[in-house]
């Protein structure tokens, strides 16, 4: 999913600069990822849903920061500032369970 995201923003945005802080989020997310699958411990989710949110929430933050304009309802910078929200708490919620709970 991360990969896919990142292309459809490539193509959709070929010739203009990237921005910094799209560029901030890929890097913040690639970081979420290596926690995610190399960190030992595995995570063992006693519910699939619980276990969705891990997959789920990081990637629809990240879509809201690469591609904001597709929420109408709010400004660009409204829907990016929740994509980053998130994005950091969902990582935060990660560092936590694997250092403490799991």
């Amino acid at each position: 999913m991360f990969l896919t995201l990142v292309a459809l923003y490539l193509y959709f945005n070929r010739g203009e600069p990237i921005e910094p802080e799209v560029l901030g989020a890929t890097l913040l997310m690639a970081v979420y990822l290596a926690i995610y699958l190399y960190v030992p411990p595995a995570l063992t989710m006693s519910s699939r849903h619980i276990g969705q949110v891990f997959g789920y929430v990081p990637a629809v933050s990240f879509g809201a920061i690469l591609f904001p304009e597709l929420n109408s309802r709010f400004p660009v910078r409204a829907t990016r500032l929740l994509g980053w929200v998130g994005l950091v708490v969902i990582l935060l919620i990660l560092c936590f369970l694997k250092l403490f709970v799991w």
